[in-house]
């Protein structure tokens, strides 16, 4: 990792994500994210970006009755932390958010054409801990099918690192 990727990441503490993030087509793949987490003293920020397709099964705002129910049943799972990442430590969940999309902004389209592109799904979970946090598990791989891959990165006291998820290597220690 550059310093210019600690630069990046080191931004993310404290920010949150609130719509859908259009990618462009070379940089969104379907089945694979991506998550970073940063470390400021006992502060600890997770985001993650995934294809809406792989979360959702659609890359727009919900159009229909049962999309629109997928998108809640998703919200209610990212929710809480527990379902998609768990820190090993002794940290308590202050924030989460998620950029899900609503039936508010399907209806804000009106009668325009919605937007089919490529999209991803960001979730922003800050955690105050108050042990020592040496590696994280996620748990987005034991209920989204298709997704195959996670590039993980993280700023931490003890250094810097990456890692590529997988169903079966799910948890990483730093």
């Amino acid at each position: 990792m550059t310093s210019n990727g600690i630069a990046i990441l080191t931004g993310f503490v404290g920010t949150a994500c609130f719509s859908v993030l259009p990618v462009k087509a070379q940089g969104h793949v379907h089945g694979e994210g991506t998550m970073h987490i940063v470390q400021d003293n006992n502060n600890w920020s997770v985001e993650i970006a995934l294809p809406a397709a792989d979360v959702l099964g659609f890359e727009h705002v919900p159009e229909t009755t049962q999309q629109q129910q997928t998108v809640r049943d998703f919200a209610s799972k990212f929710a809480t932390s527990d379902k998609v990442v768990a820190l090993n430590g002794e940290c308590t969940l202050e924030d989460a958010h998620s950029s899900l999309p609503d039936h508010n902004e399907a209806q804000e389209h009106g009668h325009e054409k919605v937007s089919h592109a490529h999209s991803d799904i960001a979730l922003t979970y800050r955690f105050s801990c108050q042990s020592t946090v040496s590696g994280v598990k996620v748990n987005l791989f034991q209920w989204l099918p298709s997704l195959n891959h996670i590039e993980l990165q993280w700023a931490v006291a003890d250094g810097q690192g990456a890692s590529n998820l997988s169903p079966p290597n799910s948890a990483v220690t730093w």
